[in-house]
């Protein structure tokens, strides 16, 4: 106390520079305060978040600095009190890095909301030190690993929203001691194990969602105890066993969404406990027996979806109780039965699917005067009434009727449906005229009214093509196989160029195709086969640059194919037969490198086959020239075909050799060469053909033996009549079946199974036979003799026998087996340089000091003649 007693005394002037001195040391103080240890943890914190961050496009973590108090950093929240972080807002920022653990460390934290960013990693187990954390949103990043059990500790949590990631594992147990928990969001992760039944303990809950995750299991029926529960998606996650009772209990339950499992077993009757239910979706399940009357109950649904069940009983007419119904879809059910006129009193309905349900009966017409309907698909039943003429669906968009029975004229009145997207009303009867005016339907994309009974014999039917012109939306057309006749006018150029779709093929159009066509550079599919175009293919379809598929069979299309086609490079298949082509096939058909399938059968043309199109190793479906007038040899380029199926060149004037190299078509099932001019033998090149089912070289001059490899194929049929085959007909493999092969006019065949009525052969096969085994006696005795000579020679001359050795390797080579066959790279193919009656000849290349060239034949002892052959042959190598 002394030593205040002289500040007492201080003058006015010290007193005030004291006063001053005060204040400092009282502001210091609280400027110390507020960067107590427990706040230098949060700032510390903070910068150790920011620093994990790596890219942060948007500049949100700018201001975390030292530059301000970390309270007034951008997304930074704090308590008044004690100016700690008590929310982290960090969403939609674009964020990309891993969340740290040191988050832990902000105790006062009660909402970290990160969602909506590139976040990756772990969820750090540290989170679960923030006991006072109500909302924590880590959705739609990359989070992966498991779940972590200890977010048990966030005791006061409220909401968990963990949607979109990488998280695998299975859904702790641990998350059932969050009693305060009412909102659960983990969907579209990759969480296995099934639902936790304990979880049912959480009595808070009001929103679970599970949607798209593989969980597996049953439905627990503990989830019965959430009395409170509003919204529930366990939508696509692989789910089975019967639906539990215990739903029932949620009468304040707005949204059930269970579709797309395996759920089994009846829709249960006390759904109806569900007093609130708003949506209800039980589709893509194994839902069997009838929609239950108690549904019926449930005064405030809007939408229901029971799509993709088995569900039968027809579609009940106590359903048109619920007034409120806005949606409904029972698609791809066997109900049976007709549409009930009962549900004319859902006044709200928007959208009715009701397709694939075994619908008979009439279209009720009060589904064609509701003016809130934007829906309707009743495709692929039984129905089969007409449509009324008066049509009143002002805010109409999509109608599918397609594949039902209907009947009578397209209402012109479709017209007025001026929001109209998607019309399809194909398979059908539909008849008479087409009088819908299009050029209402600004916003029509989609049209599709083949298959059916159009046409009115008028000369100008097709002038409802004009109308097109305004459908500037317009991808997809399909006026196909419905009796359309007359010329296709010169607007078809016209229609959008968003168009990718044409189908026009199976009418009765005839004419030239219009130039104009070339305008509708959209196009990806254009189908205008079976028709009665005459005329050129114009020049013009060259543009169509985005082509893949092109349909002009079966029309009456005359003069040249066009140079211009090669610049359709994307083309995937064309198909030209049946019609009247001439001239030769155009190399630049060579430029088309996407080439899966050629039809230019039956049709004119002529000259030899270009070996351009013969290099486009993309050809894998069918390549067929056949019915043509072709001539010239079959080039050796066939073999660069290989990933080729079919190959028909059937009744076209080639000649020549088969070549060798077709074995270059190691794809092959199909090969039909039938109707040509093909002479000499069959190529042994064909034995690698190990995929032939089919092969067919009847009527040409082809001559020999049948060659025995045919017998080791798996082939299914075989036609080689009409040719000058001679000898033997073997009988294993395919000539085991007489149905399956046909040797008709080959005079000098014998042998073959007994159906076959061919003469026997000579007894060749038993002297054959006998000089074989005499053969084979003659060799083992010779080289028996040879042995003992040998060992004579060894005896008497050993102090020579290296000089003889010497003076032999210098003469002859001493060969193993296996020096030839790497020599010949296992006698393949392409070191065949020569084709006998009885053997071939293959190059190689023997290693050793001077790398030699050689020749190596292999004899064909299967082929009669062959030993007798190698006999002469030995017998002249001996005069050398």
């Amino acid at each position: 106390m002394n030593s205040k007693q002289p500040i007492i005394c201080l003058s006015y002037s010290l007193s005030s520079h004291f006063l001053f001195y005060a204040i400092f040391i009282f502001l210091t103080s609280i400027a110390i305060s507020a960067i107590s240890p427990s706040n230098v943890t949060d700032h510390q914190t903070l910068l150790e978040i920011k620093s994990m961050i790596t890219q942060d496009p948007y500049g949100a973590l700018t201001s975390w600095n030292n530059s301000l108090h970390f309270c007034d950093w951008k997304h930074v929240y704090c308590g008044k009190r004690h100016r700690r972080v008590t929310y982290i807002a960090l969403q939609s920022q674009d964020l990309q890095g891993s969340l740290s653990p040191h988050v832990g460390n902000l105790s006062f934290l009660r909402g970290l909301q990160l969602g909506n960013n590139r976040f990756q990693g772990a969820i750090p187990n540290e989170l679960g030190r923030l006991s006072r954390l109500s909302f924590l949103y880590l959705y739609e990043n990359k989070f992966n690993g498991t779940i972590p059990a200890n977010i048990s500790g966030c005791s006061n949590l409220q909401e968990l929203g963990l949607s979109y990631n990488e998280l695998v594992g299975s859904i702790p147990n641990e998350i059932s001691f969050l009693s305060q928990l009412i909102f659960l969001s983990l969907g579209y992760n990759m969480l296995t194990g099934g639902i936790p039944p304990m979880l049912g303990n959480i009595t808070s809950m009001k929103v679970f969602d599970v949607t798209g995750n593989s969980l597996g299991g049953n439905l627990p029926d503990t989830l019965g105890h959430w009395k409170i529960l509003e919204e529930f998606y366990c939508h696509g996650c692989n789910l089975y066993g019967a639906i539990p009772h215990e739903i029932g209990h949620w009468s304040r339950l707005r949204i059930l969404q269970i579709g797309e499992n395996k759920f089994n077993g009846a829709i249960p009757a006390n759904i109806s406990g569900c007093s609130n239910l708003d949506s209800l979706d039980l589709s893509g399940n194994k839902l069997v027996g009838s929609i239950p009357k108690e549904i019926s109950f449930l005064s405030k649904l809007t939408r229901v979806s029971f799509n993709d069940n088995y569900l039968t009983g027809g579609i009940p007419p106590f359903l048109g109780n619920i007034t409120s119904m806005e949606m409904f879809s029972a698609m791809n059910n066997p109900f049976g039965g007709s549409i009930p006129d009962t549900l004319s009193h859902w006044k709200s309905l928007r959208v009715i699917y009701c397709s694939q349900c075994n619908l008979s009966g009439t279209i009720p017409r009060f589904l064609f005067n509701h003016s809130l309907l934007t829906n309707i698909s009743l495709a692929d039943n039984h129905l089969n009434s007409t449509l009324p003429r008066t049509i009143m669906l002002p805010n109409l968009e999509h109608i599918h009727l397609w594949v039902n029975e209907l009947s009578g004229p397209l209402p012109p009145s479709f017209s007025n449906c001026s929001r109209l997207r998607q019309l399809d009303v194909s398979t059908n009867n539909f008849s008479g005229k087409l009088t819908i005016d299009f050029s209402k339907l600004r916003d029509v994309y989609y049209i599709s009214i083949g298959a059916n009974n159009f046409g009115s014999n008028e000369a100008y039917e097709m002038k409802f093509i004009d109308s097109l012109k305004n459908s500037t939306r317009l991808e997809f057309l399909d006026i196909s196989n419905s009796m359309f006749q007359g010329v296709l006018p010169k607007s078809i150029g016209n229609l959008s160029n968003q168009l990718h779709h044409l189908y026009l093929q199976d009418n009765q159009l005839h004419g030239n195709l219009p130039r104009s066509i070339g305008n509708l550079v959209g196009l990806t599919m254009l189908s205008l086969g079976g028709n009665h175009f005459t005329g050129n293919i114009p020049s013009t379809i060259g543009s169509l640059q985005k082509l893949d598929v092109l349909f002009l069979y079966r029309n009456q299309l005359s003069g040249k194919i066009p140079d211009a086609i090669g610049n359709l490079s994307l083309l995937i298949t064309l198909s030209l037969f049946s019609n009247k082509l001439e001239g030769v096939i155009p190399s630049s058909l060579g430029n088309c490198h996407h080439l899966l399938a050629l039809y230019l059968d039956d049709n004119k043309l002529n000259g030899k086959i270009p070996t351009q199109l013969l290099q486009l190793s993309s050809i894998s479906v069918i390549l067929n020239l056949s019915r043509n007038n072709l001539f010239g040899s079959l080039p050796v380029e066939v073999g660069e075909l290989k990933m080729l199926s079919n190959l028909d060149l059937s009744k076209n004037n080639l000649s020549g050799n088969i070549p060798s190299s077709i074995s270059g078509c190691a794809s092959l099932s199909t090969l039909s060469l039938k109707g040509n001019l093909f002479q000499g033998m069959i190529p042994s090149s064909l034995s690698f053909l190990k995929g032939l089912v089919e092969l067919d070289v009847s009527h040409n001059n082809l001559s020999g033996q049948i060659p025995t490899f045919l017998e080791n194929l798996k082939l299914e049929h075989l036609n080689i009549s009409y040719n000058d085959f001679e000898g033997e007909v073997p009988m294993f493999g395919v000539f085991a079946n007489a149905s399956a092969f046909s040797v008709l006019g080959n005079s000098r065949l014998c042998g073959g199974v007994v159906e076959l009525g061919l003469p026997r052969c000579k007894e060749t096969r038993k002297h054959t036979k006998k000089f074989l085994v005499f053969l084979i006696v003659i060799l083992i005795t010779s080289t028996f003799f040879a042995l003992i000579c040998l060992a004579y020679a060894w005896c008497k001359k050993k102090s020579r026998r290296y000089l003889s050795q010497s003076s032999m390797s210098g003469r002859f080579l001493k060969v193993s087996y296996n020096q030839l066959l790497n020599a010949t790279d296992g006698f393949s193919e392409a070191n065949l340089i020569g084709i006998g009656g009885f053997s071939s000849v293959y190059k190689g290349f023997l290693n050793g000091d001077d790398y030699r060239l050689v020749a190596v034949k292999v004899l064909h002892l299967q082929n009669q003649g062959a030993p007798r052959s190698f006999m002469r042959e030995c017998e002249a190598w001996r005069n050398i």
